[in-house]
């Protein structure tokens, strides 16, 4: 993922808190519950790079995000994952 590679880049250029920037807006759009890539990364860099207070802040937005996705019934996520031309719960 591009968010990915732009944040390690940062993180490599010793520019943290754009790396951290990177990894809070590229955790909008994936499901906690089913993407562990993304959000695995950011707690890998935060337990190496970040603060109690910072890995307490990436949980709260996880917690945040995952609610959001409950609500909306996955959202960006599952509308991505759906193939073209399917019929999706409203089509049915």
């Amino acid at each position: 993922l591009l968010c990915l590679e732009y944040a390690t880049l940062e993180t490599k250029l010793g520019e943290i808190d754009r790396a951290r920037a990177l990894y809070t807006h590229a955790c909008q759009v994936y499901d906690p519950s089913s993407d562990d890539k993304v959000w695995g990364a950011w707690n890998d860099f935060e337990v190496e790079h970040g603060s109690e207070d910072s890995f307490r802040e990436m949980l709260r937005i996880k917690r945040a995000v995952k609610t959001q996705f409950a609500a909306v019934g996955g959202g960006v996520a599952a509308a991505a994952a759906q193939p073209a031309g399917s019929a999706g719960p409203a089509d049915q």
